[in-house]
């Protein structure tokens, strides 16, 4: 992001608010530059004008600007580690049982939102749309089609730091490919080991 716009969304996450006036002489900018950057910011869903502040001499009320909650992903956040954490406190307190049966709780519940698939799909419609959902939670997914059956590429993992770290939350994807294909699905290599991509071989049973 652009270092002025950043800056406006530090002073309004510091603040809490912020007219046009006060912006500009935080950043020693000029009004309508300052408004330029609101104009985007507010276009990407970043910043709204939550209310009216009207001046205490003459002059027009003025917009007060606050952040939305979009913006919160432009600051720094933990959730990698908090995972981490929280999963080692699990596996050393419960053990790794407890752990197994706390991720095919998470599988279960990530099947229930897939898409369902109609008995008539072919086994290649049924392989797109499997692509399709894994791309919606953040895959960079592909299909490619080989003599024995298909390569399901993945280059980014939305859980890579986390993964890395606890590999068997892998298994998540590894049990929704399997039961949304109906096919036999095996991982070749992963990013969570160093990979540059995730890939998985499908074949039939």
């Amino acid at each position: 992001m652009q270092t002025r716009r950043q800056e406006i969304l530090t002073i309004l996450k510091q603040e809490g608010e912020a007219t046009v006036d006060e912006l500009a002489g935080t950043l020693d900018l000029t009004p309508v530059t300052v408004r330029h950057h609101l104009d985007i910011l507010r276009a990407e869903g970043l910043v709204e004008a939550s209310a009216i502040r009207r001046r205490r001499g003459p002059g027009r009320p003025q917009y007060v600007y606050t952040l939305t909650a979009e913006a919160s992903s432009h600051f720094p956040m933990d959730y990698d580690g908090l995972t981490n954490e929280l999963m080692d406190e699990i596996k050393s307190t419960l053990g790794p049982d407890a752990m197994r049966t706390i991720l095919d709780s998470i599988a279960d519940r990530r099947l229930e939102q897939a898409p369902e698939f109609d008995s008539d799909l072919s086994t290649e419609e049924r392989l797109e749309r499997l692509v399709d959902f894994m791309v919606e939670r953040g895959h960079l997914a592909s299909l490619e089609k080989n003599d024995g059956g298909w390569f399901l590429h993945a280059s980014n993992c939305p859980n890579q730091n986390v993964a890395t770290h606890h590999p068997e939350l892998c298994s998540i994807d590894l049990f929704l490919m399997k039961r949304l294909s109906g096919l036999r699905v095996t991982c070749r290599q992963r990013i969570a080991d160093g990979a540059h991509s995730c890939i998985y071989e499908i074949s039939p049973e």
